[in-house]
């Protein structure tokens, strides 16, 4: 992000300092002798994130205001500048009445070894006694390269581990105070002063909907069986009814809201059009398959009529039959002629009449 992108969200930022600022008791921040300046940084935004601004820094080993820590804080620079800094361990923690040393590590020694959970509820639990002149609670985190050491440690009331994977638990430094954080706004939200904001698990519902009664689901349900049934989804009976319990549970324990409802109406109006205009097209196959084969078995010629008869027969065939027909006449009796015509043509290449005498002979089927 550039320094212009950075200046424009800066107010934000300082508002957001100046709100958790109202939050007095809230525990403190310590981190002893870190080495780099950009971890500071990611510790100062991690701190802000959720409401923590007591940043107290013990024998540092470079300098928290640097350009590279200011990036790092990404608009956190009020945790960084009002950050103390302090000689040794017992100067940081002498106004605290609880101090919570962090480690990955087994230490050897007796100590109270508590979740980031429990070690939130514990600086929440401080906060009564704040508001009455009490003192407060403070997390304790250690460099970067070898963590707090036992001496450090010897301020410690309770020692936090955060559990991770134990072949490699080793946390960046912004990382294990953005978990302690984290852990820490849970707990402070609880308190309901409006200070702190959580919410547990709950449905979250878009503008302008409801959540779908189960009148309304079983409506969507019942076009959506109808639809399963016409396509013949599982022949038994038994199978499909468990299929359509299954189904129906599932859409209802997905909880649609009435917009989800809608749309699946009109998914279902979709393809149950679609299924009808297919259904329609294959009865129009079948019909014009049936007057196909009926045109087959029917004799398409007639005798007698005359010639200009047989046009018009040869075109009521036609149009009512499907027949191919050429100039009225239909292909029976085109192939009809045209045998006859080649028999003519061979009896006058040899030079004989008798293809009269075999045509009035057919015609009065006596045979030749």
């Amino acid at each position: 992000m550039s320094s212009a992108d950075r200046s424009v969200r800066q107010p934000k930022k300082t508002i957001a300092f100046e709100a958790a600022l109202k939050d007095k008791g809230a525990p403190a921040v310590i981190l002893v002798r870190p080495y780099l300046d950009e971890n500071i940084g990611s510790c100062a935004r991690a701190m802000l994130n959720f409401g923590l601004t007591d940043l107290r820094i013990i024998n540092p080993f470079c300098d928290h205001l640097t350009p590279m820590a200011r990036a790092r804080a990404s608009g956190a620079d009020a945790i960084l500048e009002a950050a103390r800094i302090f000689p040794d361990v017992g100067a940081a923690v002498s106004d605290l009445s609880e101090v919570i040393g962090t480690s990955a590590r087994q230490r050897d020694m007796t100590v109270t070894i508590v979740t980031p959970e429990e070690a939130a509820r514990l600086a929440v639990g401080s906060l009564e006694s704040f508001a009455q002149g009490g003192a407060r609670t403070g997390y304790m985190f250690g460099s970067e390269r070898n963590g707090l050491i036992n001496e450090d440690l010897v301020y410690a009331t309770r020692l936090l581990q955060i559990p991770t994977n134990t072949a490699f638990s080793s946390l960046n430094l912004g990382q294990a105070v953005q978990i302690c954080g984290y852990e820490y706004w849970k707990a402070r939200a609880h308190l309901g002063d409006n200070l702190y904001t959580y919410k547990e698990a709950t449905l979250s519902l878009a503008k302008g909907t409801r959540l779908a009664t189960t009148g309304e689901v079983d409506g969507v349900w019942k076009r959506i069986q109808d639809m399963l049934d016409a396509t013949e989804l599982n022949p038994d009976p038994h199978v499909r009814r468990g299929l359509y319990d299954r189904l129906k549970s599932w859409l209802l324990r997905s909880r649609p809201d009435v917009r989800d409802v809608n749309a699946l109406h009109g998914a279902v109006s979709t393809v149950v059009s679609k299924h009808e205009k297919l259904e329609n097209l294959k009865n129009e196959l079948k019909e014009a398959n049936a007057r196909g084969r009926q045109r087959a078995t029917t004799p398409r010629r007639e005798k007698g009529g005359g010639k200009e008869g047989g046009k018009e027969r040869g075109r009521e065939g036609g149009r009512e039959g499907g027949a191919v027909l050429v100039d009225g006449v239909g292909e029976e009796e085109i192939k009809w002629k045209k045998e006859l015509d080649r028999e003519r043509m061979a009896q006058e290449e040899d030079g004989g009449e008798g293809w009269q005498d075999e045509e009035k002979a057919k015609r009065r089927g006596s045979g030749w």
